[in-house]
């Protein structure tokens, strides 16, 4: 005896809507779909203004809350699929997201670097602080480094305003990774920061621009 699953009718989204308890969401034919919200802990642990905040991608067939940097497809929705996001993969976003509702409007989306790369290897740090340097269209000389378990934390010892639009922060794949990657930038002929690692274990590489307000563009990354 043999059975088969019938195949997901796929239909785009068109609406969203959160409580505390639900997320409930509705299909351009008709369909509503509702699922539990604690399925998706990042829009449970969001604010109301976080969860109302949501744009479509690709004409619907996906939810992208930016503020919440969560991304759920209809198809899984459709399916029942909660999500499957790893415990220290949410707890590392935890963090940074209490980080995030600390800044000024405007710096969140400077900052959700972090974690829109996740953890990155050393070379591809290295890359794109390049990358940036040359969006800037600026000098080596003008940008500083440094490694933190909390970048944020650092750049306030180096007396760095929490709105400077030219800093930049990754997470690198471990402590090695992220002292590789300072190495890079300072053969590059950045400077160090000032301030040292925090203690702990340093996997957050920041860049920022010394003088910031002199000259060049910074586009988006």
């Amino acid at each position: 005896m043999t059975s088969s699953v019938a195949p997901i009718e796929m239909s785009p989204a068109r609406d969203v809507r959160t409580d505390d308890e639900s997320l409930t969401v509705v299909l351009a034919d008709g369909r509503v779909i509702t699922t539990p919200l604690d399925w998706y802990p990042r829009l449970a642990h969001g604010t109301l203004q976080e969860r109302a905040r949501w744009e479509p991608i690709g004409d619907g067939v996906a939810i992208h809350w930016p503020d919440l940097d969560e991304t759920i497809g209809v198809e899984g929705l459709i399916a029942g699929r909660k999500s499957g996001e790893s415990g220290p993969s949410f707890k590392r976003w935890l963090v940074i997201q209490g980080q995030l509702r600390q800044m000024p409007p405007g710096f969140r989306e400077r900052r959700r670097e972090v974690l829109r790369v996740g953890p990155l290897a050393a070379d591809e740090i290295a890359k794109r602080i390049r990358q940036t340097i040359d969006a800037w269209e600026s000098q080596s000389a003008e940008w500083r480094v440094g490694i933190s378990t909390d970048a944020f934390a650092s750049l306030a010892v180096c007396g760095v305003p929490v709105d400077d639009e030219t800093v930049v922060v990754y997470e690198a794949a471990d402590e090695s990774a992220a002292r590789a990657a300072e190495r890079a930038a300072l053969d590059m002929g950045l400077s160090a920061a000032t301030a040292d690692a925090t203690i702990g274990t340093p996997t957050q590489v920041y860049i920022y621009r010394e003088n910031p307000n002199i000259g060049g563009n910074r586009q988006a990354s």
